[in-house]
């Protein structure tokens, strides 16, 4: 090609050089001894191994075999993190079924002495309450049964038992 195609295929200036002023001038100190043919000639053959990197691209070219074998490759690594990531996730949901079962049993262990405890509270309460206002004592009686009953109540209304039956964190 001519000197004239070569500026027409990389849009420079008349001058047609395509290696930057400033690589040429970084490169005079280095060629300021040889002859200038000689110079030129270093120029144009940086310049050409520029064109040769902006035109081809700085990896080699694959054959198709190669080619294919490599998207075999990439296929085979994508599936393999595909799998893993799905098992991960199937284990992280198993591990939380897990907990959660845990969460339930311990909270049902927890749970029946509490209950029982509460029954034999409000028996013992009401029977005391009931023994007072029979012997005379109304005022102790009534205050002590109406007292009972507004705690059972309100625990079975959730009152003060917020953080007892939500999730640990």
């Amino acid at each position: 090609m001519s000197d004239s195609a070569d500026t027409s295929l990389t849009g420079e200036g008349p001058a047609g050089s395509v290696v930057p002023p400033t690589v040429e001038a970084s490169l005079q100190p280095v060629i300021k001894d040889l002859p200038e043919p000689k110079q030129k000639e270093i120029v144009r053959t940086l310049e050409q191994q520029f064109m040769a990197v902006v035109k081809g691209g700085m990896t080699p070219q694959l054959d198709p075999e190669t080619a294919k074998i490599l998207a075999v490759t990439i296929e085979k690594e994508n599936d393999n993190k595909f799998r893993y990531l799905t098992q991960k996730q199937a284990d992280e949901a198993a591990k939380e079924i897990r907990d959660d079962e845990l969460t339930t049993a311990r909270h049902r262990d927890l749970m029946r002495p509490i209950v029982w405890s509460a029954i034999l509270i409000t028996v013992a309460s009401v029977t005391a309450g009931l023994v007072f206002i029979a012997t005379g004592h109304e005022a102790v009686g009534s205050s002590l049964l109406t007292g009972v009953f507004g705690a059972l109540l309100g625990y079975l209304g959730g009152l003060g038992t917020s953080g007892h039956f939500g999730p640990k964190k």
